[in-house]
């Protein structure tokens, strides 16, 4: 029997009889009811994924307006899901990782939502007041996406992506590998992007000289920055990064 729900094939549901034996009315009416049920049950689930992409679209554009309120930002987080679909493929994420990395790459950002624009496009140094104001957008952005995302460990990316190897970052102070290792890659990124981008404050930092700083800094997980290193060296990176990266990946 079809599974079907609003006009679209969901999928066969099949039942094997032994030779020979033939299924009476009662066993035809039964399966008809599991059929039933079963079918309301994936259209809920696909309304449900319905539901999920429209709110993902919508805090998409949430967070391409932000970037826009900042020229220097406009492609920010475009540029991380490939920068860091790159460096994960390198480092041998699964299938799943990938995927979480890139919707945590995307979305890493949307808890700025909850940051005063006075305080988000100052130029300069922060006050201490300001500054503590700007660490709490891990923490929303992570709550903020949590209820519809299907993967755990893009949440905890985007809640631990300011998170610093030496223990000196926030929400948590976390240190080392109980980083989670896509917040690490994801922390590796966005510094890249952040460093040899110009702001209106300074010009864009050469690329050598943004990951020597990184590699001094004790901030960064050596591993994800000798693959940063080698994607350099290899010219996979060679900036402005942006443009490069993100125009081989719409060719291929």
């Amino acid at each position: 029997m079809p599974l079907r729900h609003e006009g679209q094939w969901l999928g066969v549901v099949l039942v094997a009889v032994r030779e020979g034996k033939r299924l009476v009315a009662r066993e035809r009416r039964l399966f008809q009811t599991v059929v039933g049920r079963l079918t309301s049950a994936l259209g809920r689930v696909v309304l449900e994924e319905r539901r999920q992409e429209a709110y993902l679209a919508a805090i998409g554009e949430l967070v391409g307006s932000l970037e826009a309120m900042d020229g220097f930002e406009a492609g920010h987080a475009r540029y991380l899901e490939h920068l860091t679909a790159e460096m994960g493929r390198r480092l041998s994420l699964d299938a799943a990782d990938l995927e979480a990395l890139g919707l945590a790459a995307r979305f890493h950002d949307l808890g700025k939502v909850a940051v005063p624009a006075s305080v988000l496009h100052k130029p300069g140094t922060l006050t201490p007041e300001e500054r503590a104001v700007v660490e709490v957008h891990p923490e929303v952005g992570a709550r903020l996406l949590a209820p519809v995302s299907r993967h755990p460990s893009a949440i905890a990316a985007i809640r631990h992506h300011h998170e610093r190897f030496d223990g000196s970052g926030y929400p948590g102070g976390l240190a080392g590998e109980t980083i989670p290792m896509l917040a690490r890659i994801l922390a590796v990124a966005e510094a890249w992007d952040g460093m040899t981008t110009p702001k209106a404050w300074r010009p864009a930092m050469p690329p050598l000289e943004a990951l020597a700083e990184m590699q001094d800094s004790g901030h960064f997980d050596p591993a994800v920055l000798g693959v940063l290193g080698q994607m350099l060296a290899s010219g996979d990176l060679a900036r402005d990064g942006r443009e490069t990266l993100t125009t081989r990946a719409a060719v291929c």
